[in-house]
């Protein structure tokens, strides 16, 4: 029920109503909120934890391509924070240490 549609930037809004056409036709509605058209020449989305778009390299050239979303980072962190936290000290550090590995896999 997640999805992306990627066509040409002239293209775009008719690839949305068409979209949104075939949804009715099968019984679903589309969340107009979370629907949106982007121009990945100018800008990056989120999508499924990941962001998509332009990135620098490391000789500052610009690539496409995904890395985890700040939001989806974030989630990582605080499991790691409750992993790590003085109330998980009663556990053993073996049990912790695979705690974590499951989180960061």
């Amino acid at each position: 029920d997640d999805y992306v549609i990627c066509c040409k930037p002239q293209t775009a809004h008719k690839a949305a109503t068409y979209m949104k056409s075939i949804m009715k036709e099968l019984g679903l509605n589309v969340n107009e909120t979370k629907t949106k058209i982007v121009n990945l020449t100018e800008e990056r989305f989120d999508f499924l934890g990941y962001t998509i778009g332009k990135f620098p390299d490391k000789d500052s050239k610009m690539y496409w391509g995904t890395k985890p979303s700040k939001k989806a980072i974030k989630k990582v962190i605080c499991k790691i924070h409750d992993e790590t936290s003085v109330k998980m000290t009663w556990t053993s550090t073996e049990k912790r240490v695979l705690e974590i590995n499951q989180i960061l896999r």
